[in-house]
C-alpha cells in the first residue's frame, strides 16, 4: 500500500460525544471527485474519521479501548469482533473457510499474546488500517466491509501467520466482500422500487388478503371475553383477548376498495 498524507486521528472521546443520533450509520462527510486532487495538492493531514460510517467508529473505538487496557494484538482483536457478526462470517464462508476454526485460532493467539502497546502505537495501527480501507473502498465513504477487507492487506506478522495457515488471499476476501455488498444493494434497490410502485388500492388489497388468511379456522378461535360481545380473536396476533369479527373487517375493506 503506497504512503499517503491521509491520517485517521484518534480523538475518539470528542467525536463520539458529538455524534448525532439522527445520523444513525451515515458518515459526516462523503468523498467527491476532487478528493484525490485535494490530497495531492494539500500539505495538510486529512482526517478520514469524518468519512467513516458510525459503525466503523464504534467498532474501532471499542477494540481500541479494550486493547489499550488489556493488551493484545489489535488487528486480531478487531477481526475477532467482526466475526461475531453473521455478515462477516458469511463472507469468509464463501471462501470455504471453516469460520469456527478460524475464530478459534484467533482466540488461541490472543490468549498467548497480551503485550500492551502505547496509545500512540495503537493510533498508528488504526491510521494504517483506515488508509488501506480508503484505497479499497468502492463507495463515497468508508464502510465496515472496507475495514474488514483492509485487515487482510495489513502488513502484520500475526495477521500474515493466520492468513498463511488458512491459505487466505487478501484479494479473495475483497472479492467476497464486494459480492456481499452487491447482494445487499440489489435487495435494497428492489425494495425501493417496489415501495415506489405501491398505490393505496394495492395496500388495501394486500391488507384484505392478509385479514382473509387470518380469518381461517386455523388462525382464529372462539373465546369468551368481557371486553367485546364478538367471540372472535386473533389466535396469533392478539396479546389481549379483544378483537373484531373477520366478516365485518372484510366487508369494510370491500367497501373501501370499491371506492
Amino acid at each position: 500500500m503506497k504512503e499517503s498524507s491521509l491520517q485517521f486521528l484518534g480523538y475518539f472521546g470528542i467525536i463520539f460525544v458529538l455524534d448525532r443520533l439522527v445520523n444513525l450509520n451515515k458518515p459526516d462527510k462523503y468523498f467527491n471527485k476532487n478528493f484525490d486532487k485535494k490530497i495531492a495538492q494539500s500539505n495538510e493531514k486529512i482526517n478520514l474519521i469524518f468519512y467513516c460510517e458510525n459503525s466503523v467508529k464504534n467498532i474501532i473505538k471499542e477494540v481500541f479501548d479494550k486493547t489499550l487496557i488489556n493488551g493484545g494484538i489489535f488487528y486480531l482483536k478487531l477481526l475477532n469482533e467482526f466475526l461475531d457478526d453473521k455478515t462477516f462470517r458469511t463472507i469468509l464462508s464463501r471462501l470455504e473457510i471453516n469460520v469456527n476454526e478460524f475464530q478459534g485460532a484467533i482466540n488461541e493467539i490472543l490468549k498467548k499474546n497480551l503485550e500492551k502497546k502505547s496509545k500512540k502505537e495503537l493510533l498508528e495501527m488504526i491510521n494504517n488500517l483506515v488508509v488501506a480501507a480508503y484505497f479499497l473502498r468502492d463507495k463515497n465513504f468508508i464502510s465496515k466491509k472496507d475495514i474488514f477487507a483492509a485487515i487482510f492487506y495489513i502488513k502484520d506478522s500475526e495477521v500474515e501467520r493466520i492468513k498463511n495457515y488458512f491459505r487466505i488471499e487478501a484479494e479473495d476476501v475483497l472479492v467476497s466482500t464486494i459480492f456481499a455488498e452487491f447482494k445487499k444493494q440489489l435487495i435494497i434497490n428492489f425494495l425501493k422500487s417496489f415501495l415506489k410502485s405501491i398505490t393505496l388500492k394495492s395496500i388495501l388489497s394486500i391488507l384484505a388478503i392478509f385479514l382473509a388468511l387470518f380469518s381461517s379456522k386455523k388462525l382464529f378461535k372462539r373465546i369468551k371475553t368481557p371486553i367485546t360481545s364478538y367471540p372472535w380473536s386473533f389466535k396469533i396476533l392478539a396479546a389481549i383477548p379483544e378483537s373484531i369479527p373477520p366478516d365485518i373487517a372484510n366487508n369494510t375493506l370491500g367497501i373501501l376498495l370499491k371506492n
